[in-house]
């Protein structure tokens, strides 16, 4: 029970350290310019592969859809078999 009082009369006396100024944060940041230089090939794959992964592969994706569903269809070119006519039959006359 003493431990308490010394512990409860320490918190409610006024502090004689006191911390002015900024605060400084004890992490890094996580916006900020990179901590070492990218080099040609590390800045064309995190550009490029984010491009190709935004923009190119969806766009492709939209653009080859009719095709797709020709295909899954059966309504496309190559699935359509044209019935050819066949020749007359010949007939013989003697």
């Amino acid at each position: 029970m003493e431990s308490l009082k010394k512990r409860a009369q320490t918190y409610l006396q006024p502090k004689e350290c006191v911390k002015t100024g900024v605060p400084s944060r004890g992490v890094y940041p996580i916006c900020a310019p990179p901590r070492f230089r990218y080099s040609f090939v590390q800045k064309i794959l995190m550009g490029g592969g984010s491009i190709l992964v935004m923009m190119i592969i969806p766009l492709w994706g939209l653009f080859s859809m009719p095709s797709w569903a020709d295909k899954h269809q059966r309504l496309g070119k190559s699935n359509v078999v044209e019935e050819e006519e066949s020749p007359p039959p010949e007939t013989e006359e003697e």
